[in-house]
């Protein structure tokens, strides 16, 4: 393992085409966001919530104590917003128009 200190931070010039790559290979790759498609993510009080990356109140899509995960991920609502999603249609003011996560393609670095 490398000594701490001898780490370096990239340059301005290697961020910048890195972080132009991951958005360039990032749309190849993946069209559109993966998230809504494969999971659901269920916060302490048992909302879900349509990503991880969602820390707001705004996105609530149901309650585990109130509906099955599958009503809920089955739900009109789920799934407008996956049609959404596939068809590049977002409304300004969803989760996603604000997500560092999919747009910068950091979801390649993980």
């Amino acid at each position: 393992m490398k000594d701490y200190a001898l780490i370096k931070p990239a340059s301005s010039i290697i961020k910048k085409i890195n972080k132009k790559s991951l958005k360039i290979f990032g749309k190849l790759l993946l069209p559109t966001c993966p998230m809504p498609f494969l999971c659901i993510y269920i916060r302490s009080n048992g909302d879900v919530v349509q990503c991880f990356n969602d820390w707001s109140k705004e996105h609530i899509l149901g309650n585990i104590n109130d509906n099955t995960m599958r009503e809920i991920f089955n739900s009109e609502k789920y799934k407008k917003i996956k049609h959404n999603l596939l068809k590049h249609k977002l409304d300004d003011n969803t989760i996603c128009r604000k997500c560092d996560v999919y747009i910068e393609g950091l979801w390649l670095t993980a």
